[in-house]
């Protein structure tokens, strides 16, 4: 019996590790292309910036009607110029709007709890062109206007994978704190995901996600959220889907149904992608998908954990 469970356990390991592996290659093959995007605008931009160069080489003519045109700007445009200058002698580009909301801070012993998200709040409102987005009605939805989302660096809230979705910054504490809400060096301070491996693609929900999650289950509405707001779509043909979320088992009662609907998400993990080009992940692997540990890790570093 000890040697049964014994080889259940590392079963169970073995195939974690292999789930995880395949999360890795996908990160790996996303970091590939792009890097193949990077390389591909330098060598459009040299190529841009080369044909400049002998386009004013091989015309030298161009330089002098360049001048003549300054010339006549700068003779037509010199009242109007006065005149603005006149009208609104201090005219200067404001500076942009920084709104930051929390997420995350519980009543907890833990470091990240309400006492430091009100010392948090306080500090940030004193700060010229910040404002705190305290709004308390959807936990889950994070408001259109947000900039910047200060959390633990453990948080994986709705609010947080949403930012990191969208292109949002993901903070510390330390960048009110120290950094002052400054959005210079700001990547000192927090994290920022430029593009993420969803946009563009199609998510299969599989049998037993469905039998694990109906519609009005929490985590299916969060994953819609999530894939939307990835800019990527729910499909129900699993031909067309680059991802398929399994159902991952809940605590049930009756151990022979949970039995059955562990034995039934082992079946697709193995059977779905040598049928079609999809990688399969579970809930929990999905959310990994979008906040990487390696994310985790720099907020820590950051906040000195």
């Amino acid at each position: 019996m000890g040697n049964s469970s014994s080889d259940n356990k590392t079963e169970q390991l073995t195939q974690q590790i292999a789930r995880q592996n395949e999360v890795i290659e996908n990160l790996q093959k996303e970091l590939s292309l792009a890097k193949e995007n990077i390389n591909t605008h330098k060598r459009k931009l040299s190529q841009f910036n080369e044909g400049t160069i002998n386009n004013n080489i091989n015309n030298p003519q161009n330089d002098q009607k360049k001048i003549k045109r300054r010339s006549n700007i700068s003779t037509t445009s010199l009242s109007s110029t006065r005149s603005a200058v006149t009208n609104n002698n201090t005219t200067k580009t404001e500076p942009k709007k920084i709104v930051i909301c929390f997420s995350g801070f519980k009543n907890t012993t833990d470091k990240f709890n309400k006492i430091l998200k009100k010392e948090l709040v306080q500090i940030a409102s004193e700060i010229p062109n910040v404002a705190v987005n305290e709004e308390n009605g959807n936990r889950d939805t994070l408001p259109s206007d947000v900039t910047h989302v200060i959390a633990p660096h453990y948080a994986r809230t709705m609010k947080v994978l949403q930012a990191l979705a969208s292109g949002k910054w993901i903070m510390s504490s330390k960048w009110i704190k120290e950094g002052k809400c400054s959005l210079v060096d700001q990547q000192k301070y927090g994290i920022c995901r430029l593009e993420n491996p969803i946009t563009g693609k199609k998510v299969f929900l599989t049998e037993t996600f469905n039998l694990c999650y109906d519609k009005e289950h929490q985590t299916a509405k969060h994953c819609q959220m999530l894939v939307e707001y990835c800019k990527g779509s729910i499909t129900d043909k699993i031909e067309e889907a680059d991802y398929c979320i399994l159902g991952t088992p809940q605590e049930q009662e009756d151990e022979e149904e949970n039995r059955e609907l562990l034995q039934k998400i082992q079946e697709e993990r193995e059977n779905l992608p040598s049928q079609y080009p999809v990688v399969s992940l579970e809930w929990n692997e999905f959310v990994d998908l979008l906040y990487p540990l390696h994310y985790e890790q720099t907020l820590r570093k950051i906040e000195g954990n």
